[in-house]
């Protein structure tokens, strides 16, 4: 039987120390907190059953409180009734939720914190067809591969054919001619580009940032993006707080369906950084997808452990100045539960959070705790 809540809820069920701690941050080994970035968890000395429910027991018949935190702090272990139970292994059998993990803390860490989101809040809903667009293409784009954006109004599109024919280039561009140059980079497991994990990466050691250009190019191609039905809301617009605080679900469905379609083309033949930021971006594309798959083999999980290894390497890399976080190597232990478990829709949070979404808005008559 497996254990999965987030962070904080399985820290304190367990008797573990917080995901703040700085010597006890992980539930599954004693990797400190300032060895963070040491991303080899095999040489990291695992956490043991039989030793954790020892000093649990311990603390449990401490005289005192102070010897209680003297333990807590010695070890970051406190009591739990689970620690009674002989047949159950609070270390083994609790997995990292991925929920929790990688949709709310890894992409939503990776967009707001390393591309830099949260800096951009005056985002234009629908900038305009060409003037915003033509200082992300003019800039980044060679002349001959510049696309044309398609416009809702006939008379738009004629202005833009006219100022195309001006600069004395061909105006009657065919969109899915364009559309098919694009050189798309798969993120399919057995695809070499984005399979070695040991890669280099010689671009400049700088931080990238959403400035407003950027996240205007996204939006305008957001809105153009009709996702199937059997999918939930995509969101419409990125970069702006005024749309409220992102779904897990939601935070996927970005991630692995609409920028893949609106970064892809932008970075994929650009200079050597951006094409670094595209593989970054791929390598947690694809390690979110693997990690989400309905079946699970042993050759999945090795290259889930392959794509997360090359994303936080390529991460340390590109972004220096960003230390990682918890939810960073807490997802480098995703892949013993799903060799443990198997696929993650059997230990993920979802139908809780649904349920306990009905619960708060049921009918409590202001009676709170009685109900």
């Amino acid at each position: 039987m497996s254990f999965f809540a987030d962070l904080p809820a399985c820290r304190r069920t367990l008797g573990l120390a917080g995901h703040a701690s700085n010597d006890n941050m992980c539930s599954k080994c004693h990797l400190p907190r300032h060895q963070i970035n040491s991303l080899d968890v095999s040489r990291v000395r695992k956490r043991s059953d039989q030793e954790h429910k020892q000093k649990a027991l311990k603390a449990r018949d401490a005289g005192s409180y102070t010897a209680r935190q003297q333990i807590y702090k010695s070890n970051g272990i406190r009591y739990s009734k689970l620690c009674e139970l002989d047949y159950w292994s609070l270390i083994d059998n609790h997995v990292i939720d991925p929920m929790h993990n990688l949709l709310l803390g890894v992409l939503a860490w990776h967009c707001k914190r390393i591309w830099g989101m949260t800096k951009v809040d005056n985002v234009q809903l629908a900038p305009p067809p060409r003037k915003g667009i033509n200082l992300i293409t003019d800039r980044l784009l060679s002349p001959e591969r510049q696309p044309v954006t398609p416009s809702n109004h006939e008379e738009t599109a004629r202005n833009d054919q006219n100022n195309l024919a001006a600069k004395g280039m061909d105006g009657n561009f065919n969109n899915a001619r364009h559309f098919l140059d694009i050189s798309f980079a798969s993120t399919e497991p057995d695809n070499a580009d984005y399979l070695a994990p040991g890669e280099e990466f010689d671009v400049p050691m700088t931080q990238a940032v959403f400035d407003s250009d950027l996240p205007a190019y996204v939006n305008q191609r957001l809105n153009r993006i009709r996702l199937p039905t059997s999918i939930s809301r995509g969101i419409p617009i990125l970069g702006q707080a005024s749309y409220g605080k992102l779904k897990a679900d939601e935070w996927r469905n970005l991630f692995t369906i609409q920028l893949p379609l609106c970064l892809i083309p932008l970075w994929n033949r650009q200079d050597a950084y951006q094409q670094a930021l595209l593989k970054n971006f791929c390598h947690l594309v694809s390690m979110v997808n693997i990690a989400l798959k309905r079946t699970m083999t042993s050759d999945q999980i090795a290259q889930y452990c392959l794509y997360n290894r090359a994303y936080l390497e390529s991460t340390l890399k590109l972004f220096p100045d960003l230390p990682l976080t918890t939810n960073h190597h807490m997802s480098t232990h995703i892949a013993e539960g799903l060799e443990r478990y198997g696929p993650v829709r059997a230990s993920w949070s979802f139908p809780f959070e649904r349920f306990m979404g009905q619960v708060v808005k049921s009918c409590h008559n202001n009676r709170i705790g009685v109900f």
